[in-house]
């Protein structure tokens, strides 16, 4: 899963982010198989570092993913940044565990 900082998906010429897509579905499919339990957290202040580590495209990627995980009915929220109290009220109320950053 570590596409992104290997540079093995190229997002300035393969835009369709099929295999990136993918290789999160797996991800996420061995977590819930192993009886994980998680909900996908994104935040919009990250795009000038998206932007500045991987190029546009990543954040277009991203941008992608949060549609598919709406469609798909993947759990997920979205916050402006971390500093806001919607998301301090969020980890109050779900309490988790632990926290993977990627």
């Amino acid at each position: 899963f570590d596409m992104l900082s290997v540079r093995e998906v190229a997002f300035e010429s393969e835009l369709q982010f099929l295999r990136l897509t993918q290789a999160i579905e797996v991800l996420l499919k061995n977590l819930r198989s192993s009886g994980g339990l998680f909900r996908l957290v994104f935040f919009d202040c990250m795009k000038p570092l998206f932007g500045a580590a991987f190029g546009e495209a990543s954040w277009a990627f991203r941008q992608a993913f949060l549609l598919h995980c709406r469609v798909e009915k993947i759990d997920h929220v979205v916050f402006p940044h971390w500093y806001c109290t919607e998301w301090k009220e969020h980890v109050q109320q779900w309490r988790p565990s632990f926290f993977l950053v990627a």
